[in-house]
């Protein structure tokens, strides 16, 4: 699956929380691609990643193997965070205690 058709030099923003183009869906990447991605060329370059991601191991993989990376704008599937509930603080936030124990 081809993503984006990189002919520039320098890729320093990657944006993979598109949509799939046949069935008009989110995206949704799986811990085979994101290994895929972080060793490639765009992997390498990338300063800032947003991308969707099956499972939230996947971030502490791709920290540790996007050696460039200063910014990174994650949504996990199994991420139990509701938008239409968003009144809790970040410090309250499962998600965010589980980063935080890694």
């Amino acid at each position: 699956m081809c993503l984006v058709d990189n002919r520039s030099l320098s890729v320093r923003r990657l944006d993979l929380q598109g949509y799939d183009e046949d069935w008009l869906e989110e995206r949704w990447f799986d811990d085979e691609y994101c290994a895929k991605l972080s060793c490639s060329s765009l992997g390498i370059q990338c300063e800032v990643l947003l991308i969707r991601v099956e499972h939230r191991t996947t971030i502490i993989d791709l920290v540790n193997r996007m050696t460039n990376l200063r910014a990174l704008n994650i949504k996990c599937r199994d991420d139990t965070f509701n938008e239409s509930n968003n009144r809790s603080s970040s410090t309250e936030d499962e998600f965010v205690k589980w980063l935080k124990e890694r």
